[in-house]
C-alpha cells in the first residue's frame, strides 16, 4: 500500500512562513528604527523602554514650555523698550520746553507730540497680548487674599480701645500653628498710622510671621494677604477680633458660625451700617469688616 505525499513542498511551505514572520519583524523594527516595538521582542525591554520614551516627551514638553515662557518675556521686552525710548523722547521735549527762544507754537507742538507718546505708551501697555493674554495686564494673585470693602478715608480717625485692640487669624488645622494674635495698644489714630502699627504688630507676631501682610488697597480697603504656604496651598480659615471690625466711632465685632461656611454673627453694634457677611470663592474671600 502506497501513500501519496510531498514532504518536501511541505516543509519548503513551512520554511517560507517562518522567513516571512521574520522578514515582518526585521522590517517594523527597520521601518520603526526601535529595536523593540511590541512584548514579543522582549516584555521587561518594552517596559524600560516605554518608561525612558514617557520621560523624554516630558522633558521635550518641559523645553517646550521654557521657549514660551521665553517668547512671552520676549514679548514683554520688546514693548518696554519702545516704552522705553518714547519715555527718553518725551524727557527731551520737556526739557526743549524750558528753552526761552521757543515760541508758544512751538511749545504747543511739543505739548502735542507729548500727549501723542503718552497715548502712545497707554496703548502699549494695554494693548500688547501674548496668547490672547494681556501682558501688562492684572493677572490672579498667587497668594491668598482677605479683601474688606469699606473704605477708609485719610484723613479718618480711629479710635482703638480695650478689649478691641486684638486682630486673631486661624488658618487650616494643616498649619502648625495654625492660630496667631495681634494686639495693638488702644489710642486714636489716623489711617495711616493704625495702618503702621498694624504692620509693627505682625513683623513682631509671634511664633514668626508666616507671611500675612496687611495693606491699604487703591479704594482705600484693608485686605489681609497671605502670601506663605510653602508646604501647603496659602490659605485663611477665618479672622476675628476686635481689630476685624475696627470701625471708627463704634463698637461691632463678630464672631464665626462656621469656618467651614465662613459665617459671622453680629454680637453688638451701634450703628446698623455693619455688614459682617463673609462670600468665601476658590482663592480671594470678602467680607465687610472694615
Amino acid at each position: 500500500m502506497y501513500i501519496q505525499h510531498n514532504l518536501p513542498a511541505a516543509d519548503a511551505a513551512r520554511q517560507i512562513k517562518i522567513n516571512s514572520s521574520n522578514y515582518q519583524k526585521v522590517s517594523k523594527k527597520l521601518s520603526s528604527g526601535y529595536k523593540i516595538n511590541s512584548a514579543a521582542d522582549g516584555a521587561a525591554e518594552l517596559g524600560i523602554s516605554e518608561q525612558m520614551r514617557s520621560q523624554i516627551r516630558g522633558l521635550n514638553q518641559s523645553v517646550e514650555n521654557a521657549e514660551d515662557g521665553a517668547n512671552y518675556i520676549q514679548v514683554a521686552d520688546g514693548s518696554m523698550h519702545e516704552i522705553h525710548a518714547m519715555l527718553q523722547r518725551m524727557r527731551e521735549l520737556s526739557v526743549q520746553s524750558l528753552n526761552d527762544t521757543n515760541t508758544p507754537a512751538d511749545r504747543a507742538a511739543m505739548a502735542a507730540e507729548f500727549d501723542q507718546l503718552q497715548c502712545e505708551i497707554d496703548r502699549i501697555s494695554g494693548g500688547t497680548d501674548y496668547n490672547t493674554q494681556p501682558v501688562f495686564g492684572e493677572h490672579d494673585p498667587s497668594y491668598y487674599q482677605i479683601a474688606g470693602n469699606r473704605k477708609w478715608e485719610p484723613d479718618q480717625t480711629h479710635f482703638v480701645e480695650a478689649p478691641n485692640n486684638t486682630l486673631e487669624i486661624h488658618l487650616p488645622d494643616t498649619y502648625t500653628p495654625s492660630d496667631y494674635s495681634i494686639t495693638i495698644a488702644p489710642d486714636v489714630y489716623t489711617t495711616q498710622e493704625l495702618m503702621d502699627e498694624i504692620d509693627d504688630a505682625l513683623a513682631a507676631i509671634k511664633p514668626s510671621n508666616p507671611g500675612f501682610v496687611f495693606e491699604l488697597s487703591k479704594d482705600g480697603c484693608c485686605n489681609l494677604n497671605f502670601e506663605g504656604g510653602k508646604n501647603s496651598p496659602a490659605k485663611i480659615d477665618s479672622v476675628d477680633g476686635g481689630l476685624a471690625t475696627a470701625i471708627p466711632r463704634q463698637a461691632c465685632w463678630a464672631r464665626p458660625l462656621s469656618k467651614a461656611a465662613g459665617r459671622f454673627q453680629l454680637l453688638q453694634a451701634k450703628t446698623t451700617s455693619c455688614s459682617f457677611i463673609l462670600k468665601r470663592q476658590t482663592a480671594l474671600q470678602n467680607f465687610s469688616l472694615w
